[in-house]
């Protein structure tokens, strides 16, 4: 029935044979109750006493049933419907016959079947224990709360027994309270009318006829009294004195009966005493005495906590404590769900037994950090020091021990993510109760190699570990190790040993003397103490949302009691703390004083109490949905919808008019995450590239443990209450594995790899519902599947025969089915059911769907996975108008009809078309177009994924701004496919968000940060920031009006920013500021995933914070630039980055010293760039990297003392050094003193080239020399260590000198754009080493080389590479260059002509010449690469010289800021 439903009066009036007397119930002051079957339900028919008179109240007594209407709570009668009718009626007075205008009020409520208290309260035999009568008291008064909270609040006004009605469970709901007042403004009343029973008015009401709320506290107190003492109750005025005689008997006599009945006669006891003085206060004479409902229930629930759950079971819907009542709880509400469906299952008497069925351990942990960890940074300090003075050593071992749940593995995780084992190579293996050698063996191997490694045999495994431990250091985590056999542990440590190499092994387990047998000799065992009180009430108020609290003064006392009570265990902590938030403080108490934390006085108890605690406040379905993963081997991983569309199949999840399954579900998991009952896990072995979008779950230990010991029974094989079974062996029968297989509802295989599935493996579950084959070897699915009528969920991917059994059609309720990675299916049967998941991935051989009529019946579809494979789906898809979910990621068929299909799914909430375009002909670009522009009609579109279409330059239509609900677009290696030039991110229709929150790009540009307004705007900025994953393409934001971040700013929500490979923030230098730059920078604060930052235009004295504690904010930076900071006199602590790898200063005028000795911890940088820095001085020691720029910055040449000593020099492994726009003479670079490992040396625009003996000898170990000098320098001669000279853009050089001959080592010459030299020296032959001469843009001395001069042949004869090849004595005979990886995917045939490619080169606009040099010289040396550049559009050149500088040149801001202003097309690009 509705909720608001109009009856008709003639159908009344049939549903209770014309209100007769035998169908009626009942009869009260307003009216007679009659018992009906309205729509197949039993209902309460009220019929109001008759009007014959039109009355007055009759729009009020509409607008009232209106309001009734709507209210709805577990201790209140509904109301399911009304009558109001007006009919005239023929009747007889004074012997005459009249027609008469009567007035039919009629009320429908639910029918219960318990009937009226007053009827139990007269029977001897009603209920003899106290909780089912506190049951009673405490539903009232939830119900009248209820009543008296409502806005306008209802008053009942005649509240006693016989209006309040029990329904089976003995729950009570107030009923008759229809015709009550609903009352506004003072809420209080004085009437001419006389309402209610006399018997229970308060005082007030009988003498002055005043109404108020406290009118129903007086009955309620009335009622309470007998309900405690019986029928007979108190009248309400007995004297003083009575009332304490009447008190203590019936307190008395409730207590001998407690004794008698309950294990807590104590506790209750008490709450009878509280009930009664309750009651007592609820009648006294003077209204302003009474208390309110609302303190009366915080008083009872104060009463609750002292009493162990399962005696309250009956009190409240959801029990909450004692892990076998709960079981059998669990047990019932199954049965409870099921019991309609499956009458003829035939469910059997319940099994006592508690046996468990042995689970096999293989938990997955992860080497990854939680992103926030309290506690634990000395401890990992002291490990590192251990690690530190034992490191010398082969192999250390180093075991870290304690109770369950006390962090070891995260501390170990810490260690392990360290930067002091950056140069490590890291293995995190979780060993488990099962101890297998090969298989940890195994595991360790694949992680080195990142192929899945299955080794089986000892000798074989042995020899592969030594070949990968050879010349490593390797770090290795043994987490959770259980192993205490000695034999056992020597056989590991020989395995790890293997190979000579330096390596760290790092245990966790819990046994101390296990720590102590298997720890190096050198090492003790580390012991991992427990949080302290301070660190534990740290995490609980985080979980608990505690700063946000007005109560935080009243709380603060009771939390830390209670983080005394978790034992330094951070999971108590964590699931206390989540559960706390949102309780009253009441409830803290309650938490605080629960008799759980006295259950147990063993180690470690604290955490188990907590769990138990966090469990017993879960809602009944949360509490079916959790302990149903006990079916899960301990630490298995646990895909996310796997998991929920199996506790849909099993009817786990509540029924709701306003969400749908799957988002209460969605809600079920954050619950669990929030109290860590489920962990988030690392996507496993074996998942491809395409599952990157799966959610994976864990599940801790304990927490485990707590759902098997919830579930024991159900789980049970050998007794007959086993509902749900994981089995290890698919080769026999079921009903050889389980004592009872027709009452089993969920059967898992586990490590069932190898093992053919047999016909019996479940033939034999009747009643099943969920058929897990995942991990068995499926060469056929078994006919016997079409007996599993009942079967909703079926997961069998990988089947490796060509059909599907033709009965899986008669499997009416299936509606999840994955068949993936079924390469040999070729076809479907049709009508396969009416199912809304449908999993097809990597099914190649199925080639169409539209023929198949079961496909075209689907259309109950929601779900669609067709990744991987070759089904064609443009017409199948036409009719599946309800999907929300398809995936035809990598589909290798053409999909170009497909925008007519997709238009018609309105509903499709998730799209994946990863590299699917790739498969299209070239000639059908038009359908892309046309399929873009359908997509970008689905207005429901929430994840679009666009990723790895590169095979076409495509903009994306600007339409794609109009899909509001899109918060997701992946264009992941979509090299061709462009972004709208002005794409605009609306705000939601919430006003509080912008649609797209996740864009995946890899470069994000926030630009023209100097229009910022004002702090909240920058804000606005950061809230909105898109969340970028990496790709080769470039997004850009402007700040102002009209653009993109002007729409954005309407946000505000904060989204949380991740996956943002590069960062890049700028504001115009001559700009003017309405914020300070430090101010907006402030509120922009990076996602962690951030690896490349640049910031450019900065013009205040200092930085943010963030950007000085960037260890903190970008652990994983490996690029860093700051462009263009005018002002700036400070830098970050750069020690503290472990992965940087370039570092760029441009334009720092300010910046006037960097001292490196507060960054001895500073890694060693590969590329270091310091341009346009003049007043910047460093000290004491050069920089750690090894490709150093120093651009017009002769401070840092020149600014060295003199005297220091050579000590701090050794350090730097600087090898190559770029010296631009240098004013001081050579001889000053005292820089040079610093560099003892320098190889390489270029010299640019640099004026003064005198040097000194001591520069000389600094250059005696010097490979590589370029210059770009008017004349070669004469000390140059007595470098005779050089190997390659480059002379580069020296037009002012005519010729070049005799003694050239004595650089006797060089192998390499190359002369680019030197136009004044006209020939080469006669010394050129004594470069008998002299391998390669280049020769570009020289057209004189190519003319010399190219003459018919016998003695010039003769001076070029011993060089056996010259270019151009023209120049050669004698022309090789090249083969042509076929390119394995092509650039852009350019497939190239032909060798590039190195002229025409020299020329498509260097006259690329916008570029700088010293950078299309280092361009051409890559491409001449990889000839396959140069004939894919010329292969290239002149649009992609741009583009791929981009992307090489950026990537091979050290990359600096003021290239890419050159390229940008000097090149339309790179600006484009």
């Amino acid at each position: 029935m509705t909720a608001e439903k109009r009856i008709p009066l003639h159908i009344l009036r049939e549903i209770t044979n014309g209100f007769s007397e035998h169908s009626r119930i009942g009869r009260g002051g307003y009216g007679d109750v009659y018992k009906g079957v309205y729509s197949g339900r039993e209902i309460a028919v009220k019929l109001l006493h008759v009007d014959t008179v039109l009355g007055h109240d009759d729009r009020q007594y509409i607008n009232e049933v209106g309001n009734l209407l709507k209210v709805k709570h577990p201790n209140i009668v509904q109301l399911l419907g009304y009558c109001y009718e007006i009919q005239n009626e023929l009747i007889e007075h004074n012997g005459a016959n009249h027609f008469t205008r009567h007035v039919y009020r009629v009320l429908c409520f639910e029918y219960l079947q318990g009937g009226s208290l007053d009827k139990h309260l007269r029977e001897e035999s009603f209920a003899p224990d106290w909780s089912t009568r506190y049951k009673i008291i405490k539903g009232i008064c939830e119900g009248l709360n209820f009543l008296h909270s409502c806005e306008p609040p209802i008053f009942h006004l005649d509240l006693k027994p016989a209006n309040i009605l029990l329904d089976s469970s003995m729950a009570p709901k107030l009923a008759d309270f229809g015709l009550s007042r609903l009352f506004g403004g003072s809420h209080t009343h004085v009437t001419n009318r006389v309402v209610g029973t006399e018997a229970y008015m308060p005082p007030e009401f009988i003498k002055d006829a005043y109404i108020s709320h406290k009118n129903d506290v007086f009955s309620l107190g009335l009622v309470m009294i007998e309900i405690i003492k019986g029928s007979s109750g108190y009248s309400g005025y007995i004297e003083t004195d009575e009332v304490g005689q009447f008190t203590q008997k019936v307190l008395g006599n409730w207590k001998n009966r407690i004794k008698a009945t309950s294990e807590y006669p104590l506790e209750e006891s008490h709450q009878v005493q509280i009930c009664i003085d309750t009651a007592m206060r609820f009648v006294e004479p003077d209204r302003n005495n009474r208390p309110n409902i609302a303190e009366v229930l915080d008083i009872l629930s104060k009463t609750e906590t002292h009493i162990p759950k399962r005696q309250m079971a009956d009190v409240f819907p959801c029990p909450t404590i004692g892990l076998k009542s709960e079981s059998n709880m669990l047990e019932m509400m199954v049965a409870e769900l099921n019991n309609n469906e499956h009458r003829h299952c035939n469910l059997m008497p319940t099994d006592n037994s508690n046996r468990t069925v042995q689970q096999l351990a293989d938990r997955e942990t992860s080497s990854d950090v939680e992103q926030v960890i309290i506690g634990r940074t000395k401890e990992k300090q002291k490990i590192l020091s251990i690690l530190s003075e034992s490191i010398t050593e082969e192999m250390v071992i180093l075991p870290i021990y304690g109770i369950g749940g006390i962090g070891k593995t995260t501390l170990a995780q810490l260690v392990f993510n360290d930067p002091k084992f950056q140069d490590y190579t890291r293995v995190w293996v979780y060993v488990s109760q099962e101890f297998n050698l090969n298989k940890i063996g195994n595991s360790i191997i694949t992680q080195l190699t990142d192929k899945i490694s299955n080794i089986p045999t000892k000798q074989m495994l042995h020899k592969r570990l030594k070949e990968l431990f050879d010349g490593k250091s390797i770090l290795i985590v043994l987490d959770d190790l259980w192993e205490e056999n000695p034999k056992e542990l020597d056989k590991m440590k020989v395995m790890l040993g293997l190979g000579l190499g330096s390596k760290v092994i790092i245990v966790t387990t819990r046994d101390g003397g296990l720590a102590r047998k298997f720890c190096s000799p050198a090492v003790a065992p580390y012991k991992l103490e427990t949080l302290t009180v301070n660190e534990c009430w740290t995490i609980i108020k985080q979980k608990a949302d505690f700063e946000d609290r007005i109560d935080q003064e009243q709380l603060e006392h009771i939390g830390r009691e209670i983080a005394t009570k978790c034992g330094g265990v951070a999971l108590a902590a964590q699931s206390l703390g989540y559960m706390l938030n949102g309780m009253r403080s009441d409830e803290w108490e309650s938490v605080r004083d629960s008799h759980i934390w006295n259950l147990s006085t063993s180690v470690g108890h604290e955490v188990l109490a907590s769990l138990q605690l966090s469990y017993s406040h879960m809602s009944a379905w949360l509490k079916l949905c959790f302990s149903y993963c006990a079916i899960f081997r301990k630490g298995q991983t646990i895909a996310k919808y796997d998991l929920i569309h199996q506790w849909i199949a099993l009817g786990f999840v509540e029924q709701s008019r306003i969400f749908d399954s799957m988002q209460l579900c969605e809600n079920y998991v954050t619950q669990l995450l929030g109290m860590s009952f489920l962990q988030y896990s690392k996507i496993p072995w074996g998942y491809t590239q395409e599952d990157k979008y799966i959610t994976f779950f864990t599940m801790h230990d304990l927490v485990h443990d707590l759902a098997r010991e919830i579930l024991a029974h159900q789980l049970n094989t050998e007794g007959n209450n086993c509902r749900y079974a994981l089995l290890t062996d698919c080769t026999k029968s079921l009903q050889l594995s389980v004592a009872f297989p027709a009452n089993i509802y969920s059967l898992h295989f586990r490590g069932c790899y190898g093992q053919e599935l047999c016909d019996g493996a479940f033939s034999s579950a009747k009643c099943l519902r969920v058929l897990d084959l995942s991990e068995c070897l499926i060469k056929k699915l078994p006919d016997c599947i079409g007996q599993l009528k009942q079967l909703r969920f079926l997961r069998a991917p990988g089947i490796r025969y060509e059909m599907v059994p033709s009965c899986i059609t008669e499997l009416s309720q299936l509606n999840y089915l994955n068949l993936g990675d079924s390469d040999k299916i070729s076809a479907l049967p049709e009508a396969i059911g009416d199912m809304t998941h449908l999993d097809l991935s990597g099914c190649v051989e199925i080639r169409e769907l539209s023929i198949s009529i079961s496909f075209a019946e689907l259309k109950q579809l929601v779900h669609l996975d067709l990744s991987r494979s070759s089904v064609s789906t443009a017409e199948a898809l036409g009719g599946c108008t309800k999907l929300q979910y398809l995936n035809l990621s990598g589909n290798k068929e053409h999909i170009g009809r497909l925008s007519k299909a997709i238009s018609n799914l309105i509903k499709l909430r998730y799209l994946n078309l990863s590299g699917c375009m790739n498969a299209m002909a070239p000639a059908s670009e038009n359908e892309i177009v046309r399929l873009l522009d359908s997509v970008c009609t689905l207005s429901n579109l929430e994840h679009l994924d666009l990723s790895k279409n590169k095979a076409y330059s495509i903009s994306i239509p600007e339409s794609i701004g109009n899909l509001m609900k899109l918060h997701t677009l992946y264009l992941l290696d979509c090299t061709r496919l462009k972004l709208p030039a002005d794409l605009v991110v609306h705000a939601s229709s919430d006003k509080f968000s912008s649609n797209i929150s996740l864009l995946c790009l890899e470069v994000l540009t926030i630009y023209r940060l100097e229009n910022v307004k004002s702090a909240e705007e920058a804000r606005c900025i950061k809230r909105t920031m898109l969340r970028c994953l990496k790709a080769p393409a470039f997004v850009s934001m402007t700040c102002g009006p009209n653009r993109w971040l002007a729409h954005m700013s309407m946000t505000q929500r904060q989204v949380q920013i991740q996956k943002i490979i590069e960062l890049r923030f700028e504001w115009t230098v001559v700009g003017g500021r309405s914020v300070d730059d430090k101010e907006v920078l402030e509120k922009l604060v990076p996602p962690t995933s951030v690896q490349r930052l640049y910031i450019s235009g900065y013009s205040s004295v200092s930085v943010p914070n963030w950007l000085m504690g960037i260890r903190q904010h970008l652990p994983n930076l490996s690029q860093l630039y700051f462009c263009d900071f005018p002002n700036c006199n400070n830098l970050p602590s750069l020690g503290q980055l472990p992965y940087l790898r370039e570092l760029g200063l441009c334009r720092m005028e300010s910046l006037e010293e960097w001292n490196t000795a507060y960054t001895s911890g500073e890694p060693k940088l590969g590329a270091l760039t310091i341009d346009q820095c003049a007043k910047l001085r460093i000290k004491p020691c050069a920089p750690r990297a090894t490709v150093l720029w120093i651009i017009d910055s002769d401070n840092v040449l020149s600014s060295w003392e003199e005297n220091l000593s050579h000590g701090g020099a050794s350090s730097s492994p600087i090898t190559k050094l770029i010296v631009k726009n240098s004013k001081v003479p050579l001889h000053q670079w005292r820089l040079l003193h610093q560099l003892p490992a320098l190889r390489d040396l270029t010299i640019t625009g640099c004026s003064d080239l005198t040097t000194s003996p001591k520069i000389i000898q600094q250059f005696s170990s010097l490979v590589s020399l370029s210059f770009d000098q008017a004349e070669l320098p004469s000390w140059l001669a007595k470098v005779t260590s050089l190997q390659i000279l480059r002379l580069s853009v020296c037009r002012s050089m005519t010729s070049l000198p005799q003694w050239l001959g004595k650089l006797a080592s060089l192998k390499e010459l190359q002369i680019m754009r030197c136009e004044g030299i006209r020939s080469l020296p006669d010394s050129i032959q004594q470069l008998t080493k002299l391998e390669q001469l280049t020769i570009r843009g020289c057209p004189t001395l190519v003319k010399w080389c190219e003459s018919d001069s016998e003695e010039n042949k003769m001076k070029l004869a011993h060089i056996r590479g010259i270019v151009p090849r023209s120049l050669m004595a004698q022309e090789e005979d090249t083969t042509k260059a076929i390119l394995v990886a092509p650039i852009h995917g350019t497939t190239v045939m032909d060798e590039a002509d190195p002229d025409v490619l020299y020329s498509a080169v260097m006259n690329m606009p916008g570029f700088a010449e010293e950078y299309l040099l280092v361009a051409l010289s890559q491409l001449m040396d990889n000839t396959a690469q140069g004939s894919a550049y010329m292969a290239m559009s002149e649009e992609d050149r741009v583009s791929w010289l981009i992307n090489f500088l950026k990537k091979y040149y050290s990359p600096r801001p003021h290239l890419i800021d050159a390229t940008r202003k000097l090149s339309g097309k790179a600006h484009e690009v």
